[in-house]
């Protein structure tokens, strides 16, 4: 799906694209920012807890248990969901900053 957007942008004229990738992405969200933000569209006090025993679940390496204060559960089914609606802060971020960047040079935008 993103590979055929990015070819209807390019028939229309879009010349740039942005690739990114973040260093150490899974292990650096922060539990309460991601609690927050999943508390936002989510009222049901039980999934919540769910989420956040997700989160501070224990991690076992050679044969000691620890607690992560930060990031995602590593292979996790819930990790590519928590980690989408954390990154989607950002998203709506670069899009606002790509709109006003493109309007102060003079560009003409497509619609993302």
């Amino acid at each position: 799906m993103a590979l055929q957007r990015l070819r209807q942008l390019g028939n229309q004229g879009a010349d740039h694209v942005l690739d990114a990738d973040i260093e150490n992405y899974f292990g650096s969200i922060e539990h309460g920012k991601l609690l927050t933000l999943v508390g936002q569209r989510v009222s049901d006090r039980k999934m919540l807890k769910l989420v956040r025993q997700w989160l501070q679940a224990g991690v076992m390496e050679d044969g000691v248990v620890s607690h992560p204060v930060a990031g995602t559960p590593q292979g996790g089914v819930i990790s590519p969901l928590l980690s989408n609606i954390y990154l989607h802060v950002l998203d709506r971020v670069w899009r606002r900053m790509a709109r006003i960047w493109a309007n102060w040079c003079g560009m003409r935008t497509t619609s993302w």
